[in-house]
């Protein structure tokens, strides 16, 4: 995919960025190395065609449980700040439905397919902001720029049929259509090891709202709004069938952040997150030609716990 295209991106922007606060103070570099847990639900949907019903396919992944390491870096002036975090993860658990309708609004189902997903994660993030200070308030409001990329590589495996209604086919349709590894035949099969990979990624416009709390502590809010570009790459190995999914789309992001001091130079880091992304249509291009793509949806939510320094 296009994770190393976008790590080059980020090391060749970093240096020219921090040319612009050449002649400032010597900055402040907050570090921190978090561990984290996420639980990630992902969803597309396809179209018909003319005279089709308008969700002909329905792929959902769910209950995506995804162990997380993330290092992150800012640097920190009075006038300007310089971010960007990296993040592994690796998908411990989760499961995929593959359902197909004859009739419109998921009406008709004449196909089921259930799967176990693992995979793994990638996340890349860059950011620069400009904090506003007032005269005998602690608050800090800090308007942010910047750039995300997101990506999730999926592996199915362990399928079982659920649903496989090749009658319905003939009797609406007159058309005997093979539709699932072996028609009329109910539970696991063998031999499936299917990938979806999906990319997110684009500029988003931010706020953060900085607080400290007593003498330690401090808790920061951010909200994030995203304009991205949405990429899928899919391969059905029993069909032998790949295809590509494009779209854009907006996107949020809600974080609350708490930090406690532990020493003059080291604190403890926590962390809850939230991110929603819902794709505009789009287009989905297989063999047999381009198929409306009625969406794509990624949510996300995780917690992270680590130690942060200042140096």
């Amino acid at each position: 995919m296009r994770c190393f295209r976008f790590t080059l991106l980020a090391l060749t922007l970093c240096p020219g960025i921090s040319l612009i606060a050449q002649g400032a103070e010597a900055p402040t570099l907050h570090s921190s190395i978090d561990l984290g847990y996420r639980q990630d639900r992902g969803q597309w949907t396809i179209a018909g065609g003319p005279g089709g019903p308008n969700i002909l396919s329905d792929l959902e992944w769910t209950d995506l449980i995804i162990a997380e390491l993330r290092v992150q870096g800012e640097w920190r002036w009075d006038k300007m700040i310089l971010g960007g975090r990296i993040a592994f993860g690796t998908m411990l658990d989760g499961a995929n439905r593959d359902s197909d309708y004859l009739l419109d609004n998921r009406r008709g189902e004449f196909s089921r397919s259930t799967a176990d997903t693992d995979g793994d994660t990638f996340d890349l993030e860059m950011y620069v902001g400009a904090p506003l200070r007032f005269d005998n308030n602690p608050l800090v409001l800090t308007p942010l720029l910047g750039f995300s990329y997101y990506q999730q590589n999926h592996t199915d495996t362990n399928g079982v049929q659920e649903i496989d209604r090749s009658d319905l086919l003939v009797q609406l349709l007159g058309l005997p259509i093979n539709i699932g590894p072996e028609d009329a035949v109910l539970g696991p099969f063998d031999g499936l090891n299917s990938a979806y990979d999906a990319e997110w990624y684009g500029p988003y416009l931010g706020l953060s709202a900085h607080i400290p709390i007593g003498k330690r502590g401090s808790l920061l809010g951010r909200y994030q709004f995203h304009l991205y570009r949405y990429e899928g790459e899919m391969f059905w190995n029993l069909r032998n069938l790949p295809f590509s999914n494009e779209a854009e789309g907006l996107g949020h992001q809600f974080v609350i952040n708490y930090v406690h001091g532990l020493s003059e130079s080291m604190s403890l880091n926590l962390e809850v997150s939230y991110l929603n992304f819902e794709s505009d249509e789009g287009t989905q291009t297989d063999p047999l030609g381009d198929i409306t793509l009625n969406g794509a949806e990624w949510e996300s939510l995780a917690a992270h716990i680590g130690l942060r320094w200042v140096f």
